[in-house]
């Protein structure tokens, strides 16, 4: 099963020259939404994509989440209810920050989701020959169509990005306060669809990858 939207999106991926800014929670609270507490929050904005890893913490842990209400040493986790929380956090959790001034921008027209899903190996025998086991997990992809400025630098940087490939931070905004999705994308290719001089028109792309970071959907 996919899901697909047709609507007139904005997709944001972390640029090819982006720098993270890498902070290390020293406390998380257990509330809705939960309050991370780091040393200095400098270089990091409301709306910028953070993914938590090694916390501790099933809930954060490989995620991707909005960062809001932004101090000089706290950020709220924007969707994230942890009253119920009883893990504890861990030894060396980081909070990886991806900027917004550095994200390359898609004016996309249709996003493609395929949820990840698990294969079956058939191992039937003569007294169940429908039995199976779980086979291997198949990572979700994302499919994104849309439309860039050739004059802009995020055009430059979405052409390297396709070349170099790598995983890429990723936010879909949608319209009418309709919150954002956010995750990290493993790029698998990046195709064009330039037109000729003689029809003009703005320059195509689909981008297509893999859930290195699995979405989620955040309401501001």
């Amino acid at each position: 099963m996919s899901v697909k939207s047709i609507k007139n999106l904005t997709v944001y991926f972390r640029g090819v020259s982006s720098t993270s800014v890498d902070l290390v929670p020293t406390s998380i609270t257990d509330a809705n939404p939960p309050v991370v507490t780091v040393v200095d929050t400098t270089g990091a904005t409301d709306g910028d994509v953070v993914v938590m890893t090694n916390t501790g913490i099933t809930l954060l842990d490989g995620k991707a989440f909005l960062i809001q209400s932004l101090t000089g040493t706290t950020f709220e986790l924007i969707r994230v209810d942890m009253s119920g929380n009883t893990d504890s956090l861990g030894g060396s959790p980081m909070a990886t920050v991806w900027p917004q001034a550095g994200y390359v921008v898609v004016a996309a027209a249709e996003l493609t989701i395929q949820p990840p899903s698990v294969n079956t190996i058939p191992i039937g025998t003569f007294t169940d020959p429908e039995a199976t086991l779980p086979g291997t997990p198949t990572l979700g992809t994302v499919t994104v169509d849309g439309y860039m400025d050739t004059a802009s630098t995020s055009y430059a940087q979405m052409i390297d990005m396709g070349n170099d490939g790598g995983n890429f931070a990723m936010k879909c905004e949608f319209p009418f306060s309709q919150g954002a999705l956010v995750g990290e994308l493993a790029f698998a290719g990046v195709t064009w669809n330039i037109p000729n001089a003689s029809e003009g028109g703005a320059v195509g792309v689909q981008i297509q990858g893999t859930q290195a970071v699995s979405l989620s959907h955040a309401f501001a």
